[in-house]
């Protein structure tokens, strides 16, 4: 038995999904243990530049996001005791690009850090799941909408119907690609 996680880390939400092989040589198929999405809201307004504007406000809430984003992770991983030792590897999305601002893409990087290490000091094997590189495993072309992305995870893990978040199918999305990555 082998267990993969995918994680699609954001600012707000942050996918996760929890995979199991068949195990079984002539099935390649994956049975989904956990799939979801954790909300990290901000407590004030929805604007961007209300925190961009404010630095001390914008330190002091990223720093308690990652940390309760990395908090619920480690919460997450302590769940899935009795089968820690057949988790055999962690996707993450890499990121390449950034649309926002410069505090943005530090508040990703850093988040993204953060759940790193705590894979990194379990010893977990960890993949870099690029989301173009994610598209083409589960579409066939790199560019493929969210829309796509949704068809495919329903039809590749035979759902009834797609997940209520992008963010959970992307998770899926980088479980599948680091559960190919990880056998090779």
């Amino acid at each position: 038995m082998s267990i993969i996680i995918g994680i699609d880390p954001g600012i707000r939400r942050c996918g996760y999904a929890i995979i199991q092989n068949a195990n079984n040589k002539k099935d390649s198929s994956y049975k989904i243990l956990d799939a979801a999405v954790i909300i990290n809201e901000r407590e004030a307004s929805e604007s961007y530049t209300q925190y961009i504007i404010n630095d001390t406000k914008l330190d002091d809430n990223r720093r308690m996001r990652i940390s309760r984003m990395h908090d619920t992770f480690h919460h997450l991983i302590s769940k899935l005791k009795p089968y820690q030792k057949d988790i055999s590897a962690i996707g993450i999305e890499q990121f390449y690009f950034m649309t926002r601002t410069q505090q943005h893409a530090e508040f990703l990087y850093g988040l993204r850090g953060a759940l790193m290490m705590h894979a990194l000091t379990h010893g977990r094997p960890l993949y870099d799941v690029g989301p173009t590189e994610m598209k083409k495993y589960i579409t066939g072309w790199g560019t493929a909408n969210k829309a796509r992305i949704h068809t495919m995870i329903t039809h590749l893990y035979q759902l009834d119907t797609a997940p209520q978040y992008a963010d959970i199918s992307d998770a899926l999305g980088i479980a599948y690609v680091t559960a190919k990555m990880s056998k090779n």
